[in-house]
């Protein structure tokens, strides 16, 4: 018996599983937003695998999606809400998930790996790197450093995601030495959460870093596209009278051309007609600090009957 809350879990006759619950709760308090989360402009989703008693108190909860910085709060609020029993059903323990949405304060752009795009990046100082009784690289290490860039160019926050804990620091220390351009968005600077990325080889030096292509998670603000195909309505779809709207996400390639898309949600008579709408849309080149830039976002097709 696959178990996440240990053997109160494993009674599985004595409960009901459930998927997304938010809408089944009474009360459901909001998480606070930590310091450390606003510092890192950390926001999204989260998940929390929770299993719901007889009397709808939430007897365990376990995040399993999200930023690191915002699990510990969704957890402690949705330790504290209240649920409504399964309808036409005895009093029984359920299982169910709550989905929590961090939206942050302070706009920030999150953008991907930026190595390349730095001024400088001092080389982690990690000294007897190789010594016999320290720490010694057998194989390739990859240490991965969160950081935030302010409008003027400076790393005011850095904190190592991934990697050898015994690397981590040396690297957050080099990152935050790191010097950038300021980066513009319609004329304006504008703060942005972005990746460096270290590589150490197995003799103890520092390599050349990896993938260094430059991703946007989202459109700037106001970006619209310069052409939009016209959607498609599958006959089969029009005849049987389906409807509404088919979310589709985008990557959109330096020079403005969507080059993968997705449905991701919508009726499956649609999805392919959206799909092939989204792939021929057209945007200007998206740029960050002069450079052109990779962009994921989400396209949106309405189908009325």
């Amino acid at each position: 018996m696959f178990t996440i809350f240990g053997n109160v879990y494993g009674q599985a006759k004595k409960i009901i599983k459930g998927g997304i619950v938010n809408g089944r709760a009474t009360y459901l308090p909001q998480p606070d937003y930590p310091q450390a989360a606003k510092d890192f402009c950390a926001s999204g989703k989260v998940e929390i695998a929770i299993l719901i008693g007889e009397n709808g108190n939430v007897i365990e909860a376990k995040a399993i999606s999200g930023d690191e910085l915002l699990l510990d709060s969704a957890v402690k609020a949705v330790k504290k809400a209240k649920f409504r029993q399964v309808a036409d059903a005895k009093p029984v323990k359920t299982t169910g998930i709550v989905v929590y949405n961090f939206v942050p304060e302070i706009k920030c752009l999150v953008v991907g790996i930026v190595n390349n795009k730095a001024l400088s990046i001092p080389k982690p100082q990690i000294p007897n790197l190789n010594h016999p009784k320290h720490l010694q690289i057998k194989t390739e290490q990859i240490v991965t450093v969160q950081i935030i860039v302010d409008e003027s160019g400076k790393v005011v926050r850095a904190r190592a995601i991934s990697g050898h804990p015994l690397l981590r620091a040396a690297c957050e220390n080099s990152a935050r030495k790191a010097i950038f351009s300021p980066s513009f968005i319609d004329g304006a600077t504008i703060k942005i959460s972005a990746l460096l990325v270290y590589k150490f080889k197995t003799d103890g030096t520092i390599g050349k870093n990896a993938n260094r292509t430059v991703v946007i998670s989202h459109l700037p603000p106001g970006t619209k596209p310069i052409f939009s195909p016209q959607l498609k309505y599958p006959a089969t779809a029009k005849f049987i009278r389906v409807s509404g709207k088919v979310s589709v996400e985008i990557l959109i390639d330096e020079e403005g051309n969507v080059e993968e898309a997705k449905a991701i949600s919508g009726h499956p008579l649609l999805k392919s007609s959206a799909k092939n709408a989204a792939l021929q849309t057209k945007f200007n080149p998206i740029t960050l600090s002069g450079i052109p830039v990779k962009v994921k976002s989400l396209l949106i097709f309405d189908f009325k009957p």
